[in-house]
């Protein structure tokens, strides 16, 4: 779980008490943010007319989409994130025959103001993990991969694989 301070100003980790302190001087958003994960690979066979199981043609699948968290002069308070919790990217989507790879997942950026300061959550105290000024873009979550397919596991010796990878 990820907080947003805006206004404050910079320290290594803030407790509890000190932060129900800041509350009604600076904007403090609690978040929470997904990766996408990433597509599952294919695992498939050529066929045509005369040929009844050919060689492996599965492909791997997409990449999931990242979450970005980046400074924006254009935005002035964390106030429209406060209504929304949890952030996700999109998956990757799975590999497909005919050696169609799977399309990627679309990254989140989430805009916040400059001055802004990412903490990771702890049991006790409030970590920084980032300090955004203007420009500054900082990857909260980065994106799943995706599985291979049949036709990453073939050889010239072992033509007919019959095994993919799963997405992670």
């Amino acid at each position: 779980m990820l907080r947003l301070f805006h206004g404050v100003t910079r320290s290594r980790s803030i407790s509890g008490r000190q932060l129900s302190r800041l509350r009604g001087f600076v904007d403090v958003v609690k978040l929470n943010t997904v990766a996408g994960k990433g597509g599952d690979g294919a695992s498939s066979f050529y066929t045509d007319k005369s040929i009844n199981r050919g060689p492996a043609d599965g492909e791997r699948g997409g990449d999931g989409g990242s979450v970005n968290i980046e400074a924006n002069a254009d935005a002035h308070s964390d106030l429209n994130l406060s209504g929304k919790r949890t952030f996700k990217a999109e998956h990757g989507t799975h590999g497909g025959a005919k050696g169609m790879i799977g399309g990627r997942g679309k990254d989140l950026t989430i805009q916040v103001p400059s001055g802004t300061l990412v903490y990771e959550q702890g049991e006790t105290e409030n970590r920084i993990i980032a300090d955004l000024v203007h420009g500054d873009k900082f990857m909260a979550c980065k994106g799943g991969r995706g599985g291979r397919g049949n036709r990453s596991f073939q050889s010239s010796t072992n033509r007919n694989v019959d095994e993919a990878e799963a997405g992670s």
